[in-house]
């Protein structure tokens, strides 16, 4: 499950040269808004780009938030949209048969990771959701995406992608039972926000958390049914496999 021959054939519509060692998809100092910087001449190239990066994130979870942020500017692409495509093209070419691996061994434990970064987009103010879900030691599932309301802390903005990785949990898990694959619960979360894992462990509601009531009664549910485990882990592991943020 490798993705050479789309990265390879993406690549051909215009010379790129390679991305030198240690260099990063997206620079960590570059900032992207809407409506900055000159007007493409034709941006339906810029959007037949994006489109071709979205199969790519079928397979390679590495771009997954790339993709998700400059896939906001496909209504009115600017040169720094386009040039920072181009950054994360000649990123897929350094290493264009990096894959999945999935092994054989019979004991097959889930584990997830989530995070969040609070307030992210310049133009909204709204969080991004990152999740992974491992079957094993190889990641099944994971998302990078927008918000959909505007969250006024951080530790709301993660409750929100507790919800989210929890759903797929949900799905992930009745579909492993329908196919008699036997798997140990609880299942583990790892979240790297402590007031996020109290507000899930505590059953009383406050004034800060009516806003995420609905989403506060479907994930206090999960734990009692024996679902899912909330852990806490540290920031810096949690960034590394699972961090939305670039």
């Amino acid at each position: 499950m490798t993705q050479e021959f789309e990265a390879l054939h993406v690549n051909h519509t215009r010379d790129l040269v390679p991305l030198p060692p240690g260099k990063k998809a997206i620079g960590c100092r570059q900032v992207y808004k809407a409506k900055v910087g000159a007007i493409l001449n034709d941006p339906t190239y810029y959007r037949k780009l994006i489109g071709k990066l979205n199969f790519p994130t079928n397979t390679r979870l590495d771009i997954a938030y790339r993709v998700q942020q400059l896939s906001q500017f496909v209504q009115d692409p600017r040169e720094p949209h386009l040039k920072a495509t181009l950054y994360l093209l000649r990123y897929l070419r350094s290493d264009p048969i990096l894959g999945i691996f999935f092994s054989n061994d019979p004991v097959c434990t889930i584990q997830a990771y989530c995070d969040s970064e609070w307030a992210a987009c310049l133009d909204s103010r709204r969080s991004v959701s990152g999740y992974i879900i491992l079957l094993g030691d190889s990641p099944v599932s994971w998302k990078s995406k927008k918000q959909e309301t505007v969250s006024l802390s951080s530790a709301e903005a993660e409750y929100r992608s507790l919800q989210k990785v929890v759903g797929e949990l949900t799905w992930l898990c009745r579909l492993l039972e329908e196919l008699t694959v036997p798997f140990p619960k609880p299942v583990t979360i790892f979240c790297d926000i402590q007031s996020a894992l109290h507000i899930a462990r505590n059953h009383v509601f406050y004034e800060r958390t009516k806003r995420i009531e609905v989403d506060c009664h479907f994930l206090r549910a999960k734990p009692q049914e024996g679902l899912i485990d909330l852990t806490h882990v540290s920031l810096m592991l949690n960034w590394q496999i699972s961090s939305p943020k670039p």
